[in-house]
């Protein structure tokens, strides 16, 4: 990810995505893929670093609301243009869950 925007502007991205095995950085923001989130939510919270989570467009938010629910960040992969599952995904975060936090897209799709 190259550029973030928020509120409303062009700003420079701040966050790093990490691989599962990667070491958590001391400083910023991280994110993590849903399944490192679910295997270590607890030490993940605990972070000195504001860690966010990364969800494929095949997951079911419902499902998986209570254990996100206290993310300050999550990452929604659009992995194609004509695949609207991760628009309905965030749609249901602010709308239906009341997200509060960042939601940020990624992938092929963004430009």
């Amino acid at each position: 990810m190259s550029a973030l925007i928020r509120n409303r502007e062009i700003v420079a991205n701040d966050l790093v995505l990490l691989d599962d095995e990667a070491a958590l950085p001391t400083s910023g923001k991280a994110v993590v893929s849903l399944a490192r989130w679910q295997q270590h939510s607890d030490e993940l919270r605990s972070a000195s670093t504001e860690i966010g989570v990364r969800l494929p467009n095949t997951v079911d938010v419902a499902a998986i609301w209570a254990e996100i629910k206290d993310s300050k960040l999550i990452v929604i992969d659009f992995p194609g243009f004509g695949d609207g599952r991760a628009y309905s995904q965030a749609r249901l975060l602010r709308d239906r869950y009341n997200f509060q936090g960042d939601i940020v897209a990624s992938g092929a799709a963004v430009v």
